[in-house]
């Protein structure tokens, strides 16, 4: 009994992923972002540098792991009913962080030419990120 029931709690929760929505097949995912580099840019100077007294070399602060935005959506946690709360472009990008000169994996959401927020492989919104040509 001991072993049946953990056993049993891991089988229902391992296969939760059935309970998290997908966008509408007709969903509106804005404008494509041609732009995305300049607005990651941007966004890094502004919201990561602000008030360092420094800033990044410009275009060269990110370096971008894929070409091409895709189209991602983020899903609402389980408690929340699984829905979807986000849906946009995703863009996989990493910088160096200036103190430590650690390479920080982020992946900035953007949406109607504007960084929604970006999110790094530690945060819970991680999990929940979704590519629309992907099942989750």
């Amino acid at each position: 009994m001991r072993i049946v029931v953990p056993a049993i709690l891991l089988l229902v929760l391992a296969d939760c992923s059935f309970m998290f929505r997908k966008p509408a097949s007709d969903a509106d995912y804005g404008a494509f972002p041609e732009n995305y580099k300049e607005l990651i840019n941007t966004y890094v100077e502004d919201a990561i540098w602000i008030g360092s007294g420094s800033s990044p070399t410009g275009s060269k602060c990110c370096t971008y792991v894929d070409k091409r935005p895709r189209k991602a959506y983020v899903n609402k946690g389980l408690m929340f009913g699984g829905g979807v709360g986000w849906i946009g472009y995703a863009v996989p990008f990493s910088f160096v962080d200036k103190d430590t000169r650690e390479v920080l994996e982020l992946v900035a959401l953007i949406r109607n030419s504007r960084v929604s927020y970006v999110v790094s492989n530690s945060s819970r919104t991680w999990n929940m990120l979704h590519y629309a040509d992907r099942a989750p």
